[in-house]
C-alpha cells in the first residue's frame, strides 16, 4: 500500500508541475469522503476514515482555495470559466451527521450524503439511524442520495435483484424523508450502461462513480466522475486533486 502511494503522489506532482502556471481543470469537481473519525471494520488500509482534525483541514483549504466555488451537487449544465466543486459522502456514517455536518453548515458549504438504506436501522451503530437521517436532511444545505439497498456491487446483480437494489433503496428514503430522492452513488463505483439505464428508470437524475476525472457540460449527469479522498490525503494532496493533478488515474476505471 505504501509503495503505491507513492508511486501515484509521484506521478501527479509530475503532473502539477507539467501543469505549471496553467488554471486548474475547468468543471464540476466531486470529492468523495467516507467516514470522518470512525474506524471501519472492512478498511484494513484505513483509507476510508479521515480523522476530523484533518478533515477540517481540508474544508479550511477549500475554502480558501481562490480557484474553486464550492457549490451543491447538481449536473455539469454549463460551460465552465471556473472550477465548481462539490463534496459527498458514501455509506452514510454517523459521524457524517455528527462531526462533518457541523463544521460543513457552520460555513455554510453545501454537501450530500449517500445512504445504504439496510444499515439504517441496523443496530450497528457505525451508520445513521432513522431519526439521525431525518435530523441530517432538515439541515440547511444537506441532500440526501440513495447508495442502494445492500452496499452490493451493481453490475454482478441479476435484473430482479438490480431493480430491487435501486427502486427499494430510493423508495425507502421517499417515504422515510416524505421528498423526492433523485441522487444516487453506484456501490463500490460499479456501474455499467444495463446499470445506469436501470437507474435512469428508477428516477434517479444524477448518478456518480467512482471513476477520477472533472465533469463538463456533456457529462452524462448519471455517470459523474469523482475524486477519492483519503484517510493520508494531506491539504497539499487535496490541492492537487481538486484542481486536476490526478486525473490521468482516471484510465483506471472505464464504463
Amino acid at each position: 500500500m505504501v509503495w503505491k502511494q507513492h508511486f501515484t503522489t509521484g506521478i501527479s506532482k509530475v503532473s502539477q508541475i507539467t501543469r505549471g502556471w496553467k488554471s486548474p481543470r475547468r468543471g464540476l469537481r466531486i470529492l468523495m469522503y467516507h467516514a470522518v473519525g470512525t474506524d471501519i471494520p472492512d478498511d484494513s488500509s484505513n483509507i476510508f476514515n479521515i480523522q476530523p482534525d484533518l478533515f477540517k483541514t481540508h474544508i479550511d483549504a477549500l475554502v480558501n482555495n481562490s480557484n474553486i466555488n464550492l457549490v451543491p451537487l447538481s449536473a455539469p449544465h454549463k460551460n465552465y470559466n471556473t472550477t465548481d466543486v462539490a463534496i459527498t459522502f458514501d455509506d452514510g456514517y454517523r459521524d457524517n451527521l455528527y462531526i462533518a455536518a457541523p463544521i460543513l453548515c457552520e460555513l455554510n458549504i453545501p454537501f450530500t450524503v449517500y445512504l445504504t438504506t439496510d444499515y439504517i436501522g441496523s443496530n450497528n451503530h457505525l451508520y445513521l439511524t432513522k431519526d439521525d437521517v431525518k435530523v441530517l436532511s432538515e439541515l440547511p444545505g444537506v441532500t440526501i442520495g440513495s447508495h442502494g439497498k445492500t452496499h452490493t456491487k451493481l453490475t454482478t446483480c441479476s435484473h430482479s435483484v438490480l431493480k430491487d437494489e435501486l427502486f427499494t433503496g430510493k423508495h425507502y428514503l421517499e417515504d422515510l424523508l416524505g421528498q423526492k430522492v433523485v441522487s444516487l452513488s453506484y456501490p463500490h463505483g460499479d456501474v455499467d450502461r444495463r446499470v445506469r439505464d436501470v437507474a435512469m428508470d428508477a428516477g434517479y437524475e444524477l448518478g456518480t462513480t467512482s471513476r477520477v476525472d472533472i465533469n463538463k457540460a456533456n457529462q452524462d449527469p448519471l455517470l459523474l466522475n469523482r475524486v477519492h479522498i483519503l484517510s493520508y490525503d494531506t491539504s497539499r494532496t487535496l490541492k492537487m486533486k481538486t484542481e486536476g493533478d490526478w486525473d490521468w488515474y482516471r484510465w483506471k476505471d472505464r464504463f
